[in-house]
């Protein structure tokens, strides 16, 4: 069975090889419950608690994971390379999610241009919604993201 500092060093080793990736290994930091690696993976805040395959996350370290994913980062558990790998590609399909399909070389051009097309009229309807939402004192405006965003998934 691999230990958790061996598991850390081979999630460090994979994340910064790759050129869209900035990754670290926290130490000792002043909030606890901290995951163990921070990295911007494409811009995106990342956050990884390693745990060897029986090692048991701890409820405030479940919080933080919790509170990181709430405020728009991405944060979970990784026990081996492959889930770290999982988290990647779940990262590059949520950029697709969030329309930068300009960044994806092999999508054929139409297929692309509809996709650009759709994320436009989608961000359009979600500008008039807004604008409609502020007539209504109990419809805010992250209640309207919240209902666009149940759509969208």
């Amino acid at each position: 069975m691999q230990s958790e500092s061996s598991i850390q060093k081979a999630i460090l080793k994979l994340l910064n090889a790759r050129d869209d990736v900035w990754a670290v290994k926290t130490i000792t930091t002043n909030r606890n419950g901290t995951p163990d690696i921070i990295a911007s993976v494409g811009g995106h805040f990342v956050a990884i608690e390693v745990k060897a395959a029986k090692g048991v996350v701890a409820p405030l370290q479940t919080y933080q994971i919790d509170l990181i994913n709430k405020t728009g980062g991405t944060a979970g558990v990784a026990r081996s390379t492959e889930e770290v790998k999982t988290m990647l590609t779940t990262l590059e399909k949520m950029n697709l999610r969030d329309g930068e399909f300009e960044r994806v070389a092999n999508l054929d051009e139409d297929v692309q241009q509809r996709l650009i097309d759709m994320r436009d009229t989608l961000e359009a309807v979600e500008d008039q919604l807004i604008a409609l939402s502020k007539g209504y004192a109990d419809i805010t405006v992250e209640d309207v993201k919240e209902i666009l965003a149940y759509f969208s998934s």
